[in-house]
């Protein structure tokens, strides 16, 4: 079956409503990591037009440099993908100064999307910003990142303004697109209250979340209390999204089956919940060139045959992926 028709068939049978479809999405890194780059873009493509998914969400920039921006474009435009870039500008000729960090993120979130007006729908502005700017306890132990104390009031401006001429230059080049802005997960809600309460212009907020931080369905207790995580994300009044998800560690300690069940257990229940829209798995490709977890994420296994990396076999999560899509109402 021709990927777009699959992929609609996926987005239909998540559907809560026929205008409220439940988008499944897979990251990767095309173009950062060595695994990804031995594996041509259509093959790639065709991975995920294999899995059901009709998203992929992978890294931008920093620079000016677009050919493999627009390779990726095409690529995935062959096969009826959407693509979700986090977007990277470099900000580091402002020395800090705050003005100018703006400006230059504009510039930058300004070229993007007039350059890709009307094929990119969707950018995730930056990376996991909470945990740069998040302070710790004298102790040296880790906050909760719940209130907006928890983070450090000069770090904190510094990326609020990033983030804000980001928006702005996104805004600027195609008014139609949707930002989001993401967090590292948990209760790391201080940070999107502070953005929120400066004005900084987005659409979409984007959590990620993994299985050491528990069922993110259920009620989570803190230091700072008993918190609702689904309940606190939608109370911002944007859409919700979970950009990055996935069993901690993939299934480096086991032979698969407990990364898809996760998996599984997960999306269905988010789906169900209304609250969230998307969910994206962390991530396509094993990364066994990788220390630790990191090198076990991946639905697909990479293989090294005489020296090159290739596509290998296909994990039990990438199954439980496929046959979300083929139950209607899951």
């Amino acid at each position: 079956m021709h990927c777009m028709a699959l992929c609609f068939i996926t987005t239909w049978l998540f559907a809560g409503a026929p205008d409220t479809p439940f988008i499944l999405g897979v990251n990767g890194h095309p173009h950062q990591q060595e695994g990804y780059r031995a594996v041509p873009l259509d093959q790639q493509m065709d991975l995920l037009c294999e899995l059901g998914v009709r998203w992929y969400r992978t890294d931008w920039g920093p620079g000016y440099d677009f050919s493999q921006h627009d390779a990726l474009v095409a690529a995935a435009e062959a096969k009826g993908i959407q693509l979700l870039p986090v977007l990277f500008p470099d900000v580091s000729v402002a020395n800090g100064d705050i003005r100018e960090i703006r400006r230059l993120a504009f510039e930058y979130g300004k070229v993007v999307a007039s350059r890709y007006r009307g094929r990119i729908t969707h950018y995730e502005l930056s990376n996991e910003l909470d945990g740069r700017v998040m302070t710790k306890w004298p102790n040296g132990g880790d906050r909760d990142g719940s209130t907006r104390s928890d983070y450090d009031f000069h770090q904190y401006v510094a990326v609020c303004e990033m983030l804000r001429g980001l928006a702005e230059g996104i805004h600027e080049g195609d008014p139609g697109a949707r930002r989001m802005i993401n967090c590292a997960g948990w209760l790391h809600f201080g940070f999107i209250d502070r953005l929120v309460d400066d004005v900084v212009p987005f659409e979409i907020v984007a959590w990620h979340w993994y299985s050491d931080m528990g069922d993110i369905t259920a009620p989570k207790q803190s230091y700072s209390g008993t918190w609702n995580v689904l309940e606190k994300l939608r109370s911002w009044g944007k859409e919700v999204w979970i950009t990055e998800g996935n069993r901690r560690n993939g299934d480096m300690d086991d032979p698969g089956e407990a990364q898809a069940d996760y998996l599984t257990d997960q999306i269905t229940k988010l789906r169900e919940s209304g609250i969230v829209k998307a969910y994206f798995v962390y991530e396509l490709l094993d990364e066994p060139y990788s220390q630790g977890g990191e090198a076990h994420y991946g639905l697909v296994k990479l293989e090294n045959r005489n020296g090159v990396w290739t596509v290998g076999k296909r994990k039990p999560a990438f199954q439980a992926i496929q046959h979300l899509g083929e139950i209607p109402g899951t």
